[in-house]
């Protein structure tokens, strides 16, 4: 397990994780989320290839559309 700060909270994810595994996680499309790892935005074709290491924070920002 490894720590990571993911929307401002200390979290321990399990190693080797991708950003998609952590999309996955928190039940979010991939179409409609953004993902900033420590302070990059992570292009959504990346999310795949991108791999979480120890200490790093993330934020998910996912839009919602209304009216």
């Amino acid at each position: 397990m490894i720590k990571i700060k993911c929307n401002g909270k200390e979290c321990e994810i399990k190693e080797n994780q991708s950003v998609m595994d952590l999309v996955k996680q928190y039940n979010l499309n991939p179409k409609t989320v953004v993902v900033e790892l420590n302070r990059n935005i992570i292009m959504c074709a990346d999310f795949e290839n991108t791999t979480i290491n120890q200490n790093d924070v993330i934020e998910l920002i996912n839009f919602v559309g209304g009216g």
